[in-house]
């Protein structure tokens, strides 16, 4: 990422950004003298370290080679030697016998000529100090594909000696605190586009010389700053909406990218966030805390009103269930007991269906019962015949049991 004096920099050669300020793995910008002689500043395709877009470039096509010589000039020469272009020139020139000095392409994408004295004696500080530095603005740099300057719905804006700070609109986040540059998330939930979104939940926040550069998927014109606004609340895609002094419009989807503020921008942001606490993600889920307390309102409200008519349906509703469980009741034949004073061996209802297979063979039919032959398997294949009353009535029952007391007193 680095040049010192005397280094030369030739065609088809590179210098890549650091990923961040303390890890030196390749970046997300690169410095290329091109092979057409065209010397430019590129972001990359991170993580693949190919060029992306130019935001700086010296627009030569006769470029040879970088040169860093020893009064501390840095230039781009032809093949002849001729200078094209200075790169990083400033008004005191610093020889490298007084000072050590170095230019590096930094993690922010910007370009800087370092001195530090090599004496005490200098009157200055002992540190690196930027000599000068390109771009002059490294927050204007505009992507078609890509999240600019910050990375994805971030804002750049210079600070110090021209070193940009990265920040995130109101209703946003860092996605890692430790690097600024993967760019900012929402920190509440989306507008949907039914109705269980009440618009009422959103607001904007208005930024002054405010732009997300590129990305926008409707532009209106003549409009007043209040129609665009209330434009980008009634639609569900809006989340953010430009207006600037010749009353243009244009609204942007999510993720936005090239988020820049700077002085003399023509711009004004409306960046629409979520109001309502209800609204933020908590541990990978919405809390959605008013939706439940309306549903309960709702709910309540819909069983008082109806209360009438539930102390009618209750006890006709009750009456039904309890007559249905009986009749079903009353069409099961339950389990006979041994009737008193007889020895008589009692069968299950399970046993009796296996040992008729299911009552297929039908032997006779009465009046009020149905004959089967049956096999006891407990009994070593014995044959037996089984009668099965058709219909559990009191006169069944009661001829039943006579039937049962007169065969039991007869040897078999």
């Amino acid at each position: 990422d680095t040049i010192l004096p005397t280094q030369t920099l030739n065609q088809n050669s590179n210098l890549y950004a650091r990923y961040t300020a303390t890890n030196y793995s390749s970046g997300r910008f690169l410095f290329a003298l091109q092979s057409d002689g065209n010397l430019v500043l590129y972001t990359t395709n991170f993580p693949q370290d190919t060029a992306n877009s130019a935001y700086w470039a010296t627009n030569t096509n006769i470029g040879f080679q970088v040169i860093f010589n020893q009064s501390g000039l840095i230039y781009l020469v032809s093949k002849n030697g001729s200078v094209l272009e200075p790169i990083l020139s400033h008004s005191h020139p610093t020889s490298i016998q007084n000072y050590y000095q170095r230019a590096t392409l930094e993690d922010d994408g910007v370009l800087r000529h370092y001195v530090h004295p090599k004496s005490g004696s200098i009157a200055e500080s002992m540190a690196w100090s930027t000599a000068v530095s390109i771009p002059p603005n490294i927050c204007l740099i505009a992507e078609q594909m890509g999240g600019g300057a910050c990375g994805i719905n971030s804002l750049c804006r210079l600070g110090n000696e021209g070193r940009p700070i990265c920040e995130c609109p109101r209703g946003y986040t860092l996605i890692d605190p430790n690097d600024v540059r993967k760019g900012c998330k929402q920190n509440f939930v989306p507008q949907s586009c039914d109705q269980a979104s009440p618009k009422h939940l959103f607001d904007f926040e208005d930024m002054q010389n405010t732009n997300f550069v590129f990305a926008d998927y409707e532009h209106f014109t003549e409009v007043t700053e209040d129609w665009c606004r209330q434009n980008c609340l009634d639609d569900c895609f809006c989340a953010v909406a430009i207006v600037n002094s010749k009353a243009d419009c244009f609204k942007k989807r999510l993720p936005f990218s090239n988020g820049r503020i700077y002085p003399g921008n023509d711009a004004k942001a409306l960046i629409k966030y979520g109001k309502d606490n209800s609204t933020f993600w908590r541990g990978g889920g919405a809390i959605t805390k008013k939706k439940h307390n309306s549903t309960l309102i709702l709910v309540v409200s819909l069983l008082m009103s109806s209360s009438g008519v539930l102390n009618i349906l209750l006890p006709l509703i009750t009456y039904l269930v309890v007559s249905r469980v009986y009749s079903r009741k009353a069409k099961v034949l339950q389990p006979r007991p041994v009737l008193s004073g007889m020895n008589l061996k009692d069968f299950t209802y399970e046993e009796l269906k296996k040992a008729t297979n299911e009552f297929k063979e039908e032997l006779g039919r009465g009046a009020s019962a149905t004959v089967f032959k049956g096999v006891l398997v407990s009994d070593t294949g014995m044959c037996v015949a089984v009668k099965r009353l058709d219909a559990k009535v009191r006169e069944n029952d009661l001829e039943f049991e006579a039937e049962v007391s007169a065969i039991s007193r007869r040897n078999h």
